[in-house]
């Protein structure tokens, strides 16, 4: 069901990314000359995070993994029994994301400061 999910942002980007091709081209405004530097820094950040994000939804699908009475004294929520090396980049993953999004949430937030803050009358 994930694939799913995954195959439908995929080609939504890509898509996205064609049309804005197509748009260029044919405004006459196709080159690096036109590329915006804060728009590729927006597309790097999303692309980080998104990325990050669906690592730990595909390697980890019984996150949280917990220390438990198990054969192997590691468990998954299903309680899938898990190796101490698979819990310990589980928390690496855990604390890696923790991190990456607040920080990602606030470069967005100040890449789009103008764009947010500009008043319409």
């Amino acid at each position: 069901m994930i694939w799913w999910y995954i195959g439908a942002i995929a080609g939504w980007v890509i898509l996205s990314l064609a049309v804005g091709v197509v748009r260029a081209k044919r405004s006459g405004r196709w080159g690096i000359k036109y590329v915006k530097p804060r728009a590729v820094l927006t597309t790097g950040i999303i692309l980080v995070m998104a990325g990050v994000f669906s690592y730990g939804m595909l390697r980890y699908p019984d996150a949280p993994i917990h220390p438990c009475s198990g054969p192997t004294g590691y468990c998954g929520k299903q309680g899938q029994p898990h190796s101490l090396a698979e819990y310990q980049a589980f928390e690496f993953w855990q604390t890696t994301l923790i991190s990456i999004w607040p920080i990602g949430m606030l470069a967005l937030v100040a890449l789009r400061w103008k764009t947010l803050t500009k008043r319409t009358n």
